[in-house]
């Protein structure tokens, strides 16, 4: 797979980050958090309601799959997402409610008025469909308005909230059981498409004995009576059984019916409990006892009277794929004293109204719809919501509802129902992201009446934040993204898009419409060394460079230069080979490359002499690697180059090359393998150095990293070892060694951009406070036009260095003029 086919498919810069790729909504809670953390409240309320028209509902009662997904709860405490939300609500100015979209002339019916119903209509209002729900009741909102106390969810607000609704012109008819007030039968033939959003509004049966007695109710019964202000009466000892949500409301509105005393009792563990976490601990501060891993036998009575309840021990079992349910031990009992026994062990569908039963349900109690579409065997009939996956969340039915949406939009306009609906999905993120460096910081706790204050009444506990508490909380968000490669990098911020983006509209053609872009890439892998998935955007650009050049496309005009440079390097004005002129033989081979060749012919004659002291048998090849041909995508030419070079060594009894210069070393390790080579510090700091360059200064230099150098710790260690020996001392920036940053001539960018050069060389210039040091001398050159910079081979032999640091960058014709004096004066002194 070339590194263009990765980038497209590996590349995280696109990845939502992992709150919002776990919301069934797929909100930007990033986006909306980053406003609260501003105190911008307007625009925090305005990206929630571009995707949620109900955020005072979902931040009140939303079981926060966000929160699960946090990254930030491996560090201390996951982000109150939720509580945030709510913020946004409480203190947000909302917009104008959306208009209906342009009339479609289609008629959608929904029966039912719930979560899944309401953002049903909704969305398909929005695309401008007549949309009519049919409700039941007496009110939109389904459970939300019906059965959720009011110490967790004010109706008022259900209803303020869900009165968008109807201001944006869905028909409403309340009080209509489809079924008994009009037939399903009458609503398929009179709609385009029906949509079967009743959700699971009965409660579960248990068939133990004494379910039947006075004193017994049932879970969702309880809270709909309590709801409409016709609760029973609790106020004696209540047990309640079950888990989730409903259990913990209906034991916590029990306690404030006037019950003495109420307890929670559930068959598995308390991490097992599907009821929301905080509200659990509300129950305990309330004074309610909790009974966990006891499973309910049976009812005991008195003349018909709930007098207890017997209970099994629960044995849990393995946890894996396919749980088994509890063991239950009869020969382990426990009775506890009650007047009321409620039973909340979970909800199930009412399908007794549908008249084509035997055409979309399963005769299981369940709609027969397709996983991803939700259309029904009926094409016309979709289904979502709990009546299809059974008892779930508010906003995973509120998810449902906008698949329906998109579901019978699309069948209605005749298009594919199954293309591309993978981004509706709730999934993990692949996002990669440390938390190394960030300070722990404990989560802002929700602000809630006292205890006592709230224990008799249904008033509504939690109070929310604060504008600055919210602001608090909102700061401890890590803004989980992949963007370190734009971060560190001025081309792509130029650019301002994700490597994945530009691969695609590269792989489309774009550089054949713009010629430019592939060689603005300094191809210094800082990319790939900071890239989760080790994807190399300067691998990219070479292989996009290698085709353009195939089809005529590059080099640019401005390469021209380059050209001529290499064609100079590697003709008989430079080129030059032979063996140790005392010996005739070669063990060792000094290449010093065209670049150190070009910046002083003077360290290449007195590095190669030092280096013949402590190496008998060291012979010298002046010349080019070929790296730069190689830059410009020219494969062929940059081979013939290479092979020349090869050649040469295999001449010389294939001797070890001692490597002057980091991009030569970089081009030999991955081009040609087979070649032995060493950098030539890694053998200077291994013999004695001249005693006229050691000093007692202690001057200190900043030290720069060549690019090329990135993954050779070899080469680094032995640089900072020399630099020691000579008696310096080093001032290590936060970029060096593997993180180094790029000088700015790198990949020949600067003749592409010489304006992003400037700046690439200015930025990495200003992170340096000392003078420059350098074993490149390519970066020598560029640094210098900022501050005074040297080669480290200056420091070891040119007695002048103090005055050489300040030079300017060499012209082009003077490196040429400086390789031909080089094999001038190689000429001279060891062939005369």
């Amino acid at each position: 797979m070339s590194e263009l086919e990765k980038i497209i498919n590996e590349c995280l810069g696109e990845e939502p980050p992992y709150c919002q790729a776990a919301c069934p909504l797929h909100i930007d809670v990033q986006g909306y958090i980053k406003m609260v953390r501003e105190g911008r409240y307007d625009e925090a309320l305005r990206i929630i309601m571009g995707v949620l028209p109900f955020p005072g509902i979902m931040g009140r009662i939303c079981t926060h799959p966000c929160e699960s997904a946090c990254r930030r709860k491996d560090l201390d405490e996951a982000l109150a997402i939720a509580y945030l939300k709510r913020a946004a609500g409480d203190y947000g100015t909302a917009d104008k409610p959306p208009a209906g979209g342009e009339e479609k002339g289609k008629r959608v019916a929904i029966v039912g008025g719930g979560p899944a119903g309401i953002m049903a209509a909704y969305d398909l209002r929005k695309m401008g469909y007549r949309v009519t729900i049919f409700e039941a009741l007496s009110c939109l909102g389904g459970m939300l308005a019906s059965a959720i106390p009011d110490f967790r969810l004010s109706g008022d607000l259900v209803q303020e909230e869900l009165g968008v609704i109807e201001r944006l012109g869905v028909e409403i008819k309340l009080n209509t059981r489809v079924g008994d007030d009009i037939a399903f039968s009458r609503l398929r033939e009179s709609f385009d498409a029906v949509i079967i959003a009743t959700g699971a509004p009965l409660s579960r049966k248990l068939n133990i004995e004494g379910s039947t007695m006075q004193g017994v109710l049932w879970g969702l019964d309880f809270l709909t009576a309590v709801k409409a202000g016709k609760a029973p009466k609790t106020d004696g000892r209540v047990v309640v059984i079950g888990g989730g949500n409903v259990a913990v409301d209906a034991a916590r509105s029990a306690l404030r019916l006037g019950a003495k005393e109420v307890a929670i009792v559930y068959r598995r563990t308390r991490e097992e409990m599907p009821a929301i976490s905080g509200e659990i601990e509300q129950a305990l501060e309330e004074g309610i006892s909790l009974e966990t891993s006891w499973a309910p036998g049976r009812i005991l009575g008195n003349d018909g009277k709930v007098t207890g309840m017997e209970f099994m021990r629960s044995i849990q079992t393995s946890r894996g794929e396919n749980p088994a349910g509890p063991v239950l031990d009869d020969t382990m009992i426990k009775r506890a004293d009650c007047d009321t026994v409620i039973l909340a062990i979970g909800q199930q569908t009412d399908l007794s109204w549908l008249d084509s039963a035997g055409t979309v349900t399963t005769g299981e109690g369940s709609i027969r719809a397709d996983n991803t579409t939700l259309q029904t065997p009926d094409k016309a009939i979709f289904a979502c919501g709990d009546v299809v996956t059974g008892p779930k969340s508010a906003v995973d039915a509120l998810a449902a509802g906008r698949s329906a949406a998109i579901s019978v939009d699309r069948y209605l306009r005749g298009l594919d129902l199954t293309q591309d609906r993978d981004a509706e999905r709730q999934r993990a993120s692949r996002l990669v992201v440390s938390i190394e460096g960030y300070e722990k910081k404990k989560r802002c706790p929700m602000p809630a009446l006292d205890v006592e204050a709230r224990r008799r009444n249904f008033r509504e506990v939690e109070t929310g934040f604060s504008r600055e508490l919210a602001q608090s909380e909102a700061g401890r968000c890590l803004e989980c993204q992949c963007k370190t490669c734009i971060r560190d990098c001025e081309f792509l911020k130029d650019l301002n898009e994700t490597p994945g983006t530009l691969a695609r509209k590269l792989s489309d053609g774009l550089f054949r419409v713009d010629r430019r872009l592939a060689y603005r890439c300094n191809i210094c892998d800082l990319c790939k060394r900071n890239c989760a998935k080790g994807l190399s955007l300067g691998d990219m650009f070479m292989e996009i460079r290698q085709a353009m050049v195939k089809e005529g496309l590059g080099p640019l005009p401005e390469h021209q230069f380059v050209k001529r440079d290499q064609d100079f390097s590697t003709s008989d004005k430079f080129a030059l080979v032979h063996c140790d002129p005392g010996s005739e033989r070669c063990e060792h081979i000094f290449f010093p490359g065209c670049g150190l060749s070009g910046y002083s012919p003077e360290l290449v004659i007195k590095t190669y002499e030092h280096l013949r002291r402590y190496l008998p048998n060291t012979g010298l090849i002046l010349g080019c690697c070929g790296g730069p041909t190689r830059f410009l995508g020219n494969e062929p030419r940059f081979r013939e180059i290479l092979s020349m070079l090869i050649a040469e060594v295999k001449a010389l009894g294939n001797a070890e090359l001692i490597v002057a210069c980091p991009d030569c070393y970089h081009t030999f390790r991955h081009c040609a393998p087979d070649l032995r080579i060493r950098p030539v510090s890694g053998i200077l700091v291994e013999h004695d150095l001249p005693v006229e360059a050691l000093s007692g200064e202690k001057q200190v230099f900043s030290l720069h990293d060549s690019c090329k150098a990135r993954w050779e710790p070899e080469w680094q260690d032995s640089v900072r070892a020399l630099i020691r020996k000579l008696g310096y001392e080093i001032e290590e920036v936060e970029n060096s060694r593997d993180k180094t940053r790029c000088c700015g001539l790198g990949g020949m960018a600067p003749y592409a951009d010489p304006e992003l050069a400037a700046v690439n060389i200015r930025k990495r210039a200003d992170e340096f406070g000392h003078d420059i040091l350098t074993y490149c001398a390519s970066c020598r050159e560029a640094l210098s036009a900022h501050k005074p910079a040297l080669h480290v081979l200056d420091l070891i032999f040119n007695p002048d260095w103090r005055s050489t640091k300040t030079n300017p960058q060499k012209t082009g014709k003077a490196r040429r003029d400086n390789q031909a004096r080089l094999k001038q004066t190689v000429q001279e002194r060891y062939h005369s």
